[in-house]
């Protein structure tokens, strides 16, 4: 699942590793991801930290992760407090270094061996993405967490909420397609 969140949120690989089952939820009728350093009940959690300020955010999680899915990830844990991806250990803050070293492998056993090819690309693919598919900076940077939508944004008929939600669907890659559940 972690490769398949980077591409279609844009999040970092240690905001994707510390997240807990309560971090997916629902609102406007879909799912979306908080990235936080608070737990659902807006408690401060010790082990979860942000790259900076700008990073904490709500994305709406695309509907090709939907359709794979991502919906059984929550229900797999009744405890919203549980981590998401347990099984990623290591220094609190730090969890997505097995995940880096993981996905490093990987691409050397797939035969992808450019050192620039990193989990972080995925991150560069979804803002190409998000460009190809003409969103406008300032929406791209609230998806991204690279800085907060300008306050100007919550005028008129959409709120920054708003546009990103009707914003994700857009983004596509190609003829790539997340496999469906079975």
């Amino acid at each position: 699942w972690l490769p398949a969140l980077a591409l279609y949120t844009g999040a970092r690989a240690n905001e994707l590793c510390q997240l807990q089952v309560g971090d997916i939820v629902t609102q406007d009728d879909g799912l979306w991801l908080r990235i936080s350093i608070y737990d659902a009940d807006g408690r401060r959690v010790p082990w979860k930290h942000l790259k900076t300020p700008t990073s904490e955010r709500k994305i709406p999680i695309h509907p090709a992760l939907i359709g794979a899915g991502i919906g059984s990830l929550i229900t797999s844990s009744a405890n919203r407090d549980h981590r998401l991806f347990p099984e990623l250990t290591g220094r609190p803050g730090n969890y997505s270094r097995k995940l880096s070293r993981w996905f490093a492998h990987h691409l050397d056993e797939v035969g992808l061996l450019e050192p620039s090819l990193v989990f972080h690309s995925f991150r560069h693919t979804f803002k190409t993405a998000c460009l190809e598919a003409g969103l406008a900076d300032s929406t791209i940077r609230a998806l991204g967490g690279w800085a907060r939508a300008d306050i100007a944004e919550g005028y008129g008929d959409r709120s920054p909420e708003t546009v990103m939600r009707r914003a994700i669907p857009r983004l596509t890659y190609g003829k790539f397609e997340l496999p469906k559940p079975s």
